[in-house]
């Protein structure tokens, strides 16, 4: 059963869709603030299937958050599917709310069958299956590579998840140091910036660095990432 998330202020409002919502079948949670939904409906194990958003949010608004998902800033799936409720419904809102990331945006007052279509329209396009490799303390989501450690995501360089994507891509086996390297520009200036890499990520995701069990040295060739505790798939559909 899809969940869908609610970011309304209005409490009158975000009832009405959610009671519409949970009779055609979905699983509705209701956050009044873009702070609030941040604060309690992150990580790799909450099971959602999009946001319905409303623009004018106090604090951060609609727009704002949406912008802040789309560029990995925050501890949501980047694709999240989002759809934009706004009292503003000029072709300039509409842009703007699309350019920011929206899935989709819908002036009120809407008919709430409209809004329902929308939904199911949403969720068919951008289906949010992600896998999990899961070692206890941590979990890595295999397609990102983003690392989440007691349920907040840890921040990486761009350098550090293509480290990680290249080890799980390995499936275990032992990936050679220069082809790590050839991925980042350090490399060409020294063989051996990998290694720094390596060090910061197992500062970052060992239970104890200095004795790794998931980033693996394989001595004069390179590095793997050890096979995790479990495998299984966070399905958002």
């Amino acid at each position: 059963m899809s969940s869908i998330i609610i970011v309304e202020d209005d409490e009158r409002l975000a009832g009405l869709v959610g009671e519409f919502l949970q009779r055609a079948g979905y699983q509705t949670l209701h956050y009044a603030s873009a702070e609030e939904m941040l604060e309690h409906c992150c990580g790799p194990e909450k099971n959602f299937s999009g946001i319905i958003l409303d623009v004018m949010l106090p604090g951060i608004d609609g727009v704002q958050l949406t912008k802040l998902i789309r560029a990995n800033d925050t501890n949501l799936p980047a694709q999240t599917p989002i759809i934009l409720l706004t009292a503003r419904g000029d072709i300039d809102d509409r842009i703007i709310g699309l350019e920011a990331g929206a899935s989709d945006y819908l002036p009120k007052p809407f008919d709430p069958r409209e809004l329902l279509l929308r939904v199911g329209n949403m969720l068919t396009a951008a289906p949010l299956d992600v896998a999990i490799m899961d070692y206890g303390h941590v979990r890595i989501e295999t397609n990102t590579g983003w690392i989440w450690k007691s349920g907040q995501r840890i921040h990486l360089t761009e350098r550090d998840r293509e480290i990680i994507l290249k080890l799980i891509a390995a499936d275990g086996a032992a990936v050679p140091r220069n082809e790590l390297g050839d991925m980042t520009w350090e490399a060409a200036l020294n063989s051996r910036a990998i290694d720094v890499h390596i060090n910061r990520l197992r500062r970052l995701i060992e239970q104890d660095p200095a004795n790794p069990k998931i980033i693996r040295t394989h001595r004069n060739i390179g590095y793997s990432m050890a096979k995790p505790m479990h495998n299984f798939l966070n399905t958002q559909m």
